[in-house]
């Protein structure tokens, strides 16, 4: 049996494709050669041993990148049982799936399975060593919240020479707080990518008033995007973040569009035409980005 209990979440790194936690492994199992007399066995007695002066199953945790140990224990009751408990910190690789981002939750890995030459040696019981979960809410991050640990157990294939072996899976299942992108990203996006609309009141005739404002915006906005992009994850597809950036800038790149179209009906003596161009953009604009944006949020 394994167990694993999370008492910190130390760091979680999309960009590095990694995460770094703090807390207890414990492996339990059964060795009769270190059992006593049935007649001289007192329940509830432990012995403590030295791992290096006795048989333990040879575990490693095959997404592991990092691990540091800072103190370990060794019992033994009096029927052969030994319980083998350390205190770890542990960096482990991960996959992250990002397109939600930031309004995404992930599972992380802890890959426990045995050392290659005794894989047919180690068999994984269906339930895993106490303690097993987490801390609660101060296990999380400020940007993460840990909402459960799961145990389970899978065969995996051999291939490429490695042989059939049974794997131990830890999964930690974190969701990200949003209250940050919310606040100090979406919420400033979504009132600049509104400014431009406040040119479909203006005059038509002030073509250089109504084209300042959408252009202004546009410099605002790309100036916005690059401030925050060092807290953006580096992925090769487009995130929900990254879909809201774009319709925004659709929006004002539309509104500019719409800005020429009237000025030239009006030039060329069709102001009934570029009156309702107009009057349908008062609302239309506001409707349809509003409807993009809920568009956005179900497709992700």
């Amino acid at each position: 049996m394994v167990g694993l209990y999370i008492s910190n979440l130390a760091v979680v790194e999309e960009t590095r494709e990694q995460f770094q936690v703090e807390g207890y492994f414990t492996v339990e199992w059964n060795d009769p050669r270190l059992a006593l007399p049935e007649g001289s066995r007192v329940s509830g007695h432990l012995r403590k041993l030295n791992p290096d002066d006795l048989w333990s199953p040879p575990l490693e945790t095959a997404n592991m990148i990092a691990h540091r140990r800072s103190a370990f224990e060794l019992t033994v009751d009096d029927t052969g049982h030994l319980r083998y408990v350390e205190r770890t910190d542990t960096t482990v690789s991960a996959h992250y799936s990002l397109r939600k981002f930031p309004f995404d939750t992930q599972t992380l890995e802890f890959q426990t399975e045995p050392f290659m030459p005794a894989v047919h040696e180690i068999t994984f019981a269906s339930r895993p060593a106490s303690p097993t979960g987490t801390s609660g809410v101060d296990a999380g991050l400020a940007a993460w919240e840990i909402t459960g640990l799961q145990y389970k157990t899978r065969q995996v294939e051999g291939e490429s020479g490695m042989p059939t072996r049974q794997q131990a899976l830890f999964q930690v299942l974190i969701k990200r707080h949003s209250g940050f992108y919310i606040w100090k990203i979406f919420l400033p996006m979504i009132l600049m990518a509104s400014i431009p609309w406040a040119v479909f009141w203006y005059e038509v005739q002030d073509f250089s008033g109504q084209m300042s404002v959408p252009l202004a915006i546009i410099l605002s906005m790309v100036a916005f995007q690059l401030a925050v992009a060092k807290d953006l994850p580096r992925v090769g597809y487009i995130t929900f973040l990254d879909a809201v950036f774009l319709t925004s800038f659709i929006f004002v790149f539309l509104c500019i569009v719409e800005i020429v179209i009237v000025y030239v009906l009006q030039v060329r003596k069709r102001p009934a035409l570029a009156e309702i161009i107009r009057r349908t953009a008062r609302w239309g604009f506001p409707l349809g980005y509003a409807a993009m944006l809920v568009l956005l949020r179900v497709m992700y």
